[in-house]
């Protein structure tokens, strides 16, 4: 495919991450079979087999299947009784509000046609598709990090929680390639070349990634609205149109009750705050977060309280000293690791060039306003780290890109070896 033909890095090094992601989505295979064992309990399981179950319709009635897969007409009353058949299909309004067991369901229906029912196929399937979605976001920055290829590959392929969660059959490698070739289709389409194929790869992107997780769509959208101002205003005061344009949002969306009660989006984060809460104790979550600022009341003072709390949480926990398992310490080895290039970028400062304003201050919205989403919402540190996920190669590249390298590899000599740009 002439899309994985891409600057700084070869075919062959684009399918040794493809064998590595099929590799860690083997990895989610077995912990899901061996260690977590309660089936129906477990996403990558339960959702699969419901999509067996619609997989079974296309024997008797091939159409009513290609209504279900595809989403045309897929609320016809002739087809309730399949969906009740299924155990995630049907949600509570307040959970579909943040994300969608749908799409993974129908995902799955589709690749039956060609696995059979041979689950690892489908974890096949998923790795490709993340796979464009990772390799979409590093050729969005490559224009503005060309001497830093190693860096920005690390950063968007190789991150252990990255490879992990958006490997196996689960939601986050279709947010990876909802989010990235979202990404990807607008900025080319706003700044490079306007196009059908690209406008329709906006559209199609926003809907699977909308459909999946509306909050991670969400979290991107005023960053889009900020890029299009500065298309039509010129790159001046950057910084402050960024603001500017994400307080607006902010201000609109904390008063859409005042339009229809039922877009309270304050009280909406306390209640599925207060449902994830519930089912950590009732599941006795050995992650569950306790402290003095959470929860937090569907009101601005408490949501600019918590604020700081939400980000910390989201982005630098679990630390080393509240690791209780195998997982967790894995994860608190990469925040460190994260931890460590935020302090690298610190000493070894340089000032960011003009034309990496845009995407830096992409990133660094988009990093922070999908953070205080996941620290609102999700008390429990267990499905943080994993929520996350698709912020980590934005978070990684921020301080990449604010890093002076020639000054780091001067300072350290044994790094240039390391850091050489080659493929």
């Amino acid at each position: 495919m002439s899309f994985f033909d891409v600057e700084g890095l070869s075919r062959k090094t684009i399918s040794i991450f493809f064998i590595i992601k099929i590799l860690f989505g083997l990895a989610v295979w077995w912990v899901y079979t061996f260690y977590y064992t309660t089936r129906s309990f477990n996403d990558i399981f339960n959702l699969f087999d419901d999509a067996a179950t619609m997989y079974s319709v296309i024997h008797h009635h091939p159409m009513h299947y290609f209504q279900m897969v595809s989403g045309i007409n897929s609320d016809a009353p002739y087809l309730k009784p399949y969906y009740n058949q299924m155990s995630n299909w049907n949600q509570p309004s307040a959970a579909a509000m943040f994300h969608n067991n749908r799409i993974l369901i129908q995902f799955n229906a589709f690749v039956y046609l060609f696995s059979f029912g041979y689950y690892n196929v489908h974890t096949v399937f998923m790795c490709f598709i993340s796979l464009i979605g990772l390799t979409s976001i590093y050729k969005t920055f490559i224009p503005l990090m060309k001497n830093k290829i190693k860096e920005l590959a690390f950063a968007v392929f190789l991150i252990p929680s990255v490879l992990f969660w958006g490997s196996g059959i689960l939601k986050e490698g279709i947010i990876l390639f909802g989010l990235g070739m979202l990404i990807y289709s607008f900025y080319q389409f706003l700044f490079c070349k306007i196009s059908l194929t690209g406008f329709f790869w906006i559209i199609f992107s926003s809907i699977v990634l909308s459909q999946t997780k509306i909050y991670v769509f969400v979290a991107i959208v005023p960053s889009f609205l900020s890029l299009i101002l500065l298309k039509w205003t010129g790159n001046k005061h950057i910084f402050l149109k960024f603001l500017g344009v994400h307080l607006l949002v902010f201000i609109l969306a904390v008063n859409m009750y005042r339009v229809n009660a039922k877009w309270d989006m304050l009280d909406a984060l306390q209640y599925k705050q207060w449902i994830f809460t519930v089912i950590a104790k009732r599941w006795h979550a050995g992650s569950l977060i306790e402290t003095n600022t959470l929860p937090f009341h569907p009101n601005i003072i408490s949501l600019i309280k918590n604020a700081p709390e939400a980000i910390v949480n989201t982005l630098f926990r679990p630390h080393l000293f509240e690791s209780k398992t195998f997982f967790m310490l894995l994860s608190a080895l990469e925040n460190m690791f994260l931890i460590i290039l935020i302090f690298t970028s610190f000493l070894f400062f340089k000032k960011p060039d003009k034309e990496s304003l845009p995407l830096l201050y992409t990133s660094v919205f988009f990093v922070l306003t999908l953070a205080l989403s996941i620290g609102f919402v999700s008390p429990v540190l267990g499905a943080i780290v994993r929520f996350r996920v698709p912020l980590l190669p934005f978070f990684a590249i921020i301080f990449i890109l604010l890093s002076d390298k020639e000054k780091m590899i001067k300072r350290m000599p044994f790094l240039q070896r390391i850091l050489k740009s080659d493929k």
